[in-house]
């Protein structure tokens, strides 16, 4: 269920419908929801898509051309390639950099094409993510934040709790759509953060650690 995301779906579309090759840098925090709306916005549409790992620059050079490989015929429909936590790659730095944003020219067809990079690590990519593409970063046609989502959206995910529950609700998660989708509208908020919160084995428990290790992380 993809709420509150119009704005997010609307700008992919109008570069999806421009003529020509775009890069686009898709950023925000885990969980925001940048997935699901790519889900939605590739509905219907050729795409090639890759999750970066972070490993050697050998394997990253060849999940690389795998990639190019997986691109098909799309029938004359622009074809959209998706690189998910690009950061990592970018992290191995020389012919890995160079080779994923050389990604523009696989992406070329007859009507262009459409390459989108995203990224959880929004520091890295407000501070350092043009020095460290280096010229390959001339490539970039736009940077687009996905924020967390407006409180009026709780009343979607959560209709059968009060006003009250749903404010207690957005103080413990913020806006992060894919911390609302682990909280059930069938239990109390008491529950559902003993649940996935103190619970040792519980989804949130070790969340903050695992965020910081991956935005404190030192990408090159």
């Amino acid at each position: 269920m993809l709420i509150g995301r119009t704005e997010e779906l609307e700008y992919l579309k109008g570069y999806y419908e421009k003529d020509g090759i775009y890069l686009l840098i898709f950023y925000g925090r885990r969980y925001v929801g940048k997935t699901a709306i790519l889900r939605e916005f590739i509905r219907g549409k050729p795409y090639c898509y890759h999750m970066a790992r972070a490993c050697s620059g050998e394997e990253q050079l060849s999940e690389l051309e795998k990639l190019r490989e997986r691109k098909g015929d799309s029938s004359g429909d622009k074809e959209v390639i998706i690189v998910e936590e690009f950061h990592r790659m970018v992290r191995t730095g020389g012919d890995v950099t160079e080779a994923l944003f050389g990604l523009t020219d696989s992406a070329a067809g007859e009507n262009g094409g459409l390459v989108i990079f995203t990224s959880s690590c929004i520091g890295w990519v407000e501070n350092r993510m043009v020095s460290a593409a280096g010229k390959a970063a001339r490539k970039i046609s736009d940077v687009f934040k996905v924020r967390e989502l407006d409180f009026r959206y709780m009343e979607e995910f959560f209709p059968a709790y009060s006003a009250r529950q749903r404010m207690e609700v957005y103080g413990a998660l913020g806006g992060v759509a894919g911390w609302w989708q682990l909280f059930s509208g069938r239990c109390s908020v008491k529950e559902n953060v003993c649940r996935t919160v103190l619970d040792v084995g519980g989804m949130l428990h070790r969340m903050a650690d695992a965020l910081l290790g991956e935005e404190l992380r030192e990408p090159a």
